[in-house]
């Protein structure tokens, strides 16, 4: 034989690897590594290098576990491209959605605002520093049972109150700043 064998061997693996590059669309491994051994029967001069069959079995059987080792490499590197582009898309998303509620968030405020512009509509703001809209509608003489607060709730734009910590805080927050609209 004219050529070494691993020197066969190894551009075989390097017929291989620049198939890779063209982005094979598969993520079966059998399927990848009939496409790999192919490319390489396939390569103008490749097979000619071989004389007998007994060289052409033992290099196409090395060259068949390489193709799995690469192939298997490459379809885990392929999902793990798409699972980080998924999750980049999603994060896109989220943020895009965040962005929107605290636009919308922002309007809501905005309108309260000029809506209690003038008029008599909003609570006063309280004298108040701590976290509890109870506490906080006392300091103003303005009753604090749960039925009035859900009915505050209910003007101010929050749908199925139950006097959950986000939701008090939400209209704690809009009390402090004169904006919580009266039922």
């Amino acid at each position: 034989m004219d050529k070494p064998l691993p020197f066969i061997i190894e551009k075989g693996k390097e017929i291989m690897l620049q198939k890779l590059e063209s982005n094979i669309e598969t993520k079966d491994l059998n399927q990848l590594i009939n496409i790999l051994l192919e490319e390489v029967k396939n390569c103008k001069g490749f097979c000619d290098s071989l004389k007998d069959k007994e060289h052409f079995d033992q290099v196409f059987a090395e060259l068949k576990e390489i193709a799995e080792e690469i192939g298997q490499n490459y379809i885990n590197k392929k999902i793990k491209d798409e699972k980080e582009n998924k999750e980049r898309q999603e994060n896109e998303k989220y943020n895009e959605l965040k962005a929107k509620v605290e636009e919308h968030e922002k309007k809501i405020i905005q309108l309260q605002q000029e809506c209690c512009r003038g008029r008599r509509t909003c609570f006063p703001r309280p004298n108040y520093n701590g976290c509890s809209i109870v506490d906080a509608l006392k300091s103003i003489g303005a009753e604090s049972s749960y039925n009035y607060r859900a009915a505050i709730a209910s003007r101010n734009g929050i749908t199925g109150y139950v006097g959950s910590p986000d939701q008090n805080t939400y209209m704690l927050n809009l009390l402090k700043n004169g904006n919580l609209l009266r039922p």
